[in-house]
């Protein structure tokens, strides 16, 4: 039984009932859940430096003709790369668009809050499986689907009311009204990670309620339904078109002087330009003896690591005979879902997807810790393919052998 990665599938019941829910609160509240822009307008804009949110500042500033105030969020020195992206574009669009352009408002931060986390066994912050299953991306250089989630999950929360408080300043200072926060999150991302449209709607209703202003909107292109939806490669094409190249944008999220080219951020970057039929003269990794180094010099460190690493775990053993017992590792993270088994494989941080009747096997040996003899005489499956179960099972250390 070989075990296979769990592709994703939308919880999409969920998020439609939460979404309709805060629709009709705020229809209820003041007539309708989101508005189009309108010329002249003022908005925030938050900026992370990624082809999504200069795309979209370029998409406010050229098609929608309104006044973009950004903000930017910066990590002492952690996001070098993303700001030097932002200087370069604040100059660039502050000559073609003089009339609505606003300088970036650069707001530092010290808590880490654009990582994205693998979860694998150091992770501090430990999660339940069911949560992860929620919330996985796309490894396509290993060709996997691992649990990612921010390591400040209340991210969004934090960029909202900072950009609220952002916008109540620029009404004082400048006597205009502003009451609509925009951040460019991309209907790519919003599949993979889960629609955040039901939660877009309730930090709306927050910010009414906070400031009995039922005219507060939080916005991204993800709203299909309210005519705002925009892809990357829709942001792409349209900035081509207007002569303004978003290959000095900044995507990668493992590197800080030249995109990785093997990331999730650099895969959907390279699929927007592919798709949009626009060169990517973007610079990635300058050689693939770059890249060979980079994971010698990873798996040497993580050789070196579980050498140096005190571990309680019993050491695995790959050989065992047919009499001795076999029990579920007691420390694993693993979830029974309809006849299918979900596992957390905390060595590579992937979830790995078991199914068939080898999940009996693993729900006996949950009640009882038994011998492979015991399961043959059982009659799941043939001495084989029991074995041949149990070893891999040893292997990634989700079964201990006694």
């Amino acid at each position: 039984m070989a075990y296979k990665h769990r592709s994703i599938k939308l919880e999409k019941s969920k998020d439609t009932l939460n979404l309709t829910d805060y629709n009709q609160l705020l229809e209820k509240r003041r007539g309708y859940t989101a508005s189009s822009f309108k010329k002249n307008e003022t908005i925030v804009l938050l900026l992370s430096g990624g082809l999504d949110s200069i795309g979209l500042w370029v998409y406010l500033l050229m098609k929608e003709k309104i006044h973009v105030f950004p903000i930017y969020f910066y990590r002492n020195n952690l996001n070098t790369a993303p700001y030097k992206a932002i200087q370069y574009f604040e100059k660039l669009l502050q000559a073609r668009f003089p009339t609505n352009f606003e300088p970036v408002k650069v707001q530092k931060i010290a808590n880490p809050l654009f990582i994205l986390t693998r979860l694998k066994r150091d992770f501090s912050a430990k999660l339940d499986l069911s949560t992860m299953l929620h919330n996985l991306s796309y490894d396509p250089s290993n060709k996997k689907y691992v649990p990612l989630l921010p390591n400040q999950l209340s991210r969004l929360g934090i960029f909202v009311f900072t950009a609220f408080d952002y916008a109540l300043s620029i009404s004082f200072k400048h006597n205009i009204e502003v009451n609509k926060i925009v951040y460019g999150l991309m209907p790519e991302e919003d599949i993979l990670r889960g629609s955040e449209l039901p939660l877009i709607r309730l930090f709306s209703l927050t910010l009414c309620e906070l400031t009995r202003n039922n005219h507060w909107e939080i916005l991204a292109p993800i709203d299909k339904q309210n005519g705002f939806y925009l892809t990357k490669r829709k942001l792409v094409s349209y900035c081509a078109h207007l002569n303004i190249s978003l290959d000095r944008t900044w995507s990668c999220g493992r590197s800080n002087q030249y995109h990785c080219g093997t990331c999730f951020n650099c895969y959907s970057r390279k699929k927007a330009f592919h798709d949009a039929g626009r060169e990517d003269k973007t610079i990635y990794r300058i050689s693939k003896l770059n890249i060979i180094l980079s994971n010698l010099y990873q798996h040497w460190n993580e050789f070196k690591y579980k050498l140096t690493k005190k571990s309680d775990q019993p050491r695995v053993k790959y050989n065992f005979s047919l009499t001795g017992k076999i029990k579920i590792n007691p420390k694993l993270q693993w979830l029974h879902e309809s006849n299918k088994l979900f596992i957390l494989n905390e060595d590579d941080g992937c979830i790995e997807e078991i199914q068939g009747r080898v999940v009996e096997i693993w729900e006996s040996l949950v009640k009882t810790p038994q011998s492979p003899n015991k399961i043959i005489e059982n009659g799941y499956f043939d001495r084989k393919k029991i074995i041949s179960f149990l070893r891999q099972a040893l292997k990634n250390n989700y079964v201990i052998y006694e």
